[in-house]
């Protein structure tokens, strides 16, 4: 083999590490579900990154290299426009490699698998067609990978799934066993729409700073499943929580085989699934005796047709909850709950605590009774006991959620006095003030319900504190409100709604005027920004970056891709 050709592999090998790196890092986003990858790229996004500027290269150059297989003379003029494009390639990958701009996929077993039989086929088929001396199959394969890399990879992924489903049955199976032989251990599932991370988070928290469960003397609502150890009475409940936004089968699985132990008095998980069906495995998993519905929505509509089979999934471990003799709690608010609930039994709604706040009817409700100096007192009301609590958010959807968490924390037979002081404790991670900056962090989730209750913060911080540092704006006032900003990613998997969603959203944030400025991040719907906007004929200013605003700000970042802004702004 010549210098020239080896020259010629080598300058393959940066341009198709940089092509794989960005294929894997989405593919592993969309957890390699082909489903949700095909929503991805049907997306103006998803378009963009198949139809970008080296594709219209590509195409043209694999036509090319078909072309020699009629014109075997024409390679001389091939390999040098091949080589050349390579080059610029190598050229653009260094660029971005020294801007650190390149995405890498987290390293998982499932990524090293899929990786190491992406490298056998590439040194296969490299090695093959070297020792055939078909250098014309060379151009076409390198083009080819480059151009459809998501193909490559989905049938690498094809390949490996036997494997896979083969662990992840075995993992359930072990997950199941160990789960089941632990009835000391009292397991509590939270699924919805939005909101899952946040309201497990807060109630591993709370377990975890109460005292170990007991229940009171002659009570009536004792789980049969509860451990009394004396020697325990009165130590610190020990709490297991799924960790970050891990909520799969296989995520929730491994945590049940590695950590789960009798010396553990509660087990919170965050948990879901793509699929109707699907979450009676998880079920299988944990056993729980209680479940937490925070609320149904339409994200991933995409993925399940239609809202009716969204809220038949959601609903399709209730019987299996109620079997266990377990404690449904709901979103009594939420109108797609509303109109499940409105078809069920008597016996299915005894075992249903429906929760919000100022609505007399529900089972568990919190009076919001004054917000000020950020802190939020609210009366809370549940089985006939009632308490007046204080707790530094000022998130009206905070105190939703707590409602709920603290029903649970009621029933668990958690004492007030660990209650209040858990709440005195509860410091509002996600809304700080550096210098003339004030950051409301919900990065970690978004929907269109999530959005607007985050703009409510945004306006309710706006209009009831003043400037912490008055800056003189450019308007020459001495001591202006701060300047709202929403630094905005894109709503995901809605499926055929998406347009409509998001410009109804935006007219709404224009007419109602709920933010001055707006920050698009990633964002495919523009053009419905733009429409909303202009429908509502008032102003909603559309801004580049976040330097054009020097005035004293809030800004509220909104879904995944708002955090790098966010972590930049903070350094």
């Amino acid at each position: 083999m010549t210098l020239e050709k080896i020259l010629f592999i080598l300058a393959t090998i940066l341009p198709l590490f940089y092509t794989l790196s960005f294929w894997l890092f989405a593919i592993q986003l969309k957890e390699y579900r082909w489903d949700r990858f095909k929503e991805y790229i049907l997306t103006p996004q998803g378009k963009k990154a198949i139809l970008n500027f080296w594709f219209f290269i590509e195409l043209p150059l694999l036509l090319l290299s078909i072309w020699v297989f009629f014109h075997a003379p024409l390679e001389i003029i091939v390999f040098p426009v091949v080589f050349f494009f390579l080059v610029i390639h190598n050229i653009f990958v260094i660029w971005k490699i020294a801007r650190k701009r390149i995405l890498f996929p987290k390293k998982t077993m499932r990524l090293l698998l899929t990786i190491w039989i992406i490298n056998w086929v590439l040194a296969l088929a490299y090695f093959s067609f070297i020792a055939l001396g078909a250098w014309q199959w060379i151009y076409t394969f390198v083009i080819g990978t480059m151009l459809f890399t998501p193909v490559v990879i989905y049938a690498c992924i094809a390949l490996t799934l036997p494997l896979v489903n083969i662990q992840k049955k075995r993992q359930m199976t072990r997950a199941s066993s160990i789960s089941s032989k632990i009835q000391t251990v009292q397991t509590i599932w939270i699924t919805g729409s939005y909101g899952k991370s946040w309201v497990k988070e807060m109630l591993a928290t709370m377990l975890d700073s109460s005292i170990s469960p007991h229940p009171p003397s002659g009570t009536q609502r004792a789980p049969t499943n509860v451990r009394v150890s004396p020697q325990r009475e009165e130590e610190k409940s020990k709490v297991l929580k799924t960790p970050e936004n891990i909520n799969t089968e296989l995520g929730v699985s491994n945590i049940v085989i590695n950590n789960l132990t009798e010396d553990y008095d509660y087990f919170v998980a965050e948990m879901w699934a793509y699929r109707i069906g699907e979450i009676s495995l998880l079920w299988t998993i944990v056993n729980h005796k209680y479940w937490f519905l925070t609320a149904i929505w339409n994200q991933h509509i995409w993925l399940f047709w239609s809202q009716k089979n969204i809220i038949q999934w959601k609903f399709e471990i209730a019987e299996k909850v109620l079997a266990n003799n377990g404690t449904l709690y709901v979103n009594g608010d939420n109108r797609y709950i509303q109109w499940y609930l409105a078809h069920k039994d008597e016996e299915f709604l005894s075992h249903t605590v429906t929760y919000w706040i100022d609505w007399e009817d529900l089972a568990a409700v919190s009076e919001i009774t004054g917000t000020q100096w950020g802190k939020t007192v609210f009366t809370f009301r549940y089985k006939k006991e009632k308490f007046k609590l204080e707790v530094a958010l000022i998130w009206k959807h905070h105190i939703i959620n707590l409602t709920w968490v603290l029903a649970c924390c009621v029933d668990l037979w958690v004492e007030l006095e660990d209650i209040k002081k858990w709440l005195a404790e509860l410091k509002s991670e996600n809304i700080t003030t550096v210098w003339n900056t004030t950051f409301i962090d919900q990065t970690y989730n978004l929907s269109e319900a999530w959005l607007l209750a985050g703009l409510d913060v945004l306006n309710s911080f706006w209009a009831s504190n003043p400037p912490l540092n008055p800056l003189p704006s450019k308007e020459g006032r001495a001591h202006a409100w701060p300047v709202r900003i929403l630094v905005m990613d894109d709503i995901l998997e809605l499926g055929k709604e998406s347009e409509q969603v998001h410009y109804d959203l935006w007219k709404k944030i224009a007419a109602e005027k709920l933010a001055d400025k707006v920050l698009f991040v990633w964002v495919n719907y523009k053009s419905d920004f733009e429409k909303g906007v202009n429908d509502a004929g008032v102003g909603c200013k559309c801004i580049h970056t976040l330097q054009d605003t020097q005035d004293q700000r809030v800004i509220l970042f909104e879904w995944r891709n708002a955090k790098k802004y966010l972590q930049k702004l903070k350094k």
